[in-house]
């Protein structure tokens, strides 16, 4: 597949089958992830590959805890000026299709980031805190990035989803998650029940400024 084709098309699928994915298939769109740079080349990601049955609905549960917070965010938001009420509403019922469905993606990916301390002198603790979560975002975000394309490829959808966030203690006891990593999402994959489309967004001219903040790019 073109990667180009893979990037424009390669949009949130929370409507998933519970079709099985092939092992050797997440293998591979795994190994795509790791392909992606790590600060200091550390390379100290895990990546947890949920299959049984039992620890999906578990998990599943465990993402239904915030389904409240999920309509908050969508019903009390300002709409920014690119989505429409309508647009919002679609998201909304997406977004609450995947908390009643679930555990019924066949695979639930949980991408997790050993965390170390970090001193450096002369910086502060607070611009330290700072440092150290841009590092652990630019270690761990590119390689989601990766599988996301890689599924892309393979025909399979999946969504970052965040919610588990609020209760990861949960999730670190049912999971056995060590106390020095952190999680960085719960991404349900499988094949989607919709087609993949192409993504529109804002054009670039829209988020880009040129030399100083401000100044337009003027190169669509």
């Amino acid at each position: 597949m073109d990667l180009f084709d893979a990037i424009y098309t390669a949009r949130t699928m929370r409507k998933l089958r519970p079709d099985p994915i092939a092992p050797e298939v997440v293998t591979k769109i795994l190994d795509a992830g790791i392909r992606a740079g790590s600060a200091l080349n550390n390379q100290h990601w895990t990546f947890l590959v949920i299959t049984d049955a039992v620890q999906r609905k578990a998990l599943a549960d465990i993402f239904r805890q915030g389904a409240d917070a999920v309509r908050r965010v969508y019903s009390d938001r300002a709409l920014p000026p690119h989505v429409t009420p309508a647009e919002n509403q679609s998201q909304l019922d997406s977004a609450l299709y995947l908390v009643d469905h679930y555990h019924e993606a066949p695979v639930i990916l949980i991408p997790c980031l050993q965390m170390f301390p970090i001193e450096i002198p002369g910086m502060s603790e607070e611009d330290t805190t700072l440092y150290a979560m841009r590092l652990a975002g630019a270690s761990m975000y590119p390689a989601i990035q990766n599988i996301i394309l890689a599924a892309r490829s393979f025909g399979i959808g999946t969504v970052v989803t965040t919610t588990h966030m609020s209760f990861e203690g949960q999730v670190r006891r049912l999971l056995g998650i060590p106390d020095d990593y952190l999680t960085f999402a719960m991404m349900p994959m499988g094949y989607p029940i919709e087609e993949f489309r192409r993504v529109t967004r804002k054009p670039v001219r829209k988020v880009t400024f040129h030399d100083r903040w401000g100044e337009a790019w003027r190169q669509d």
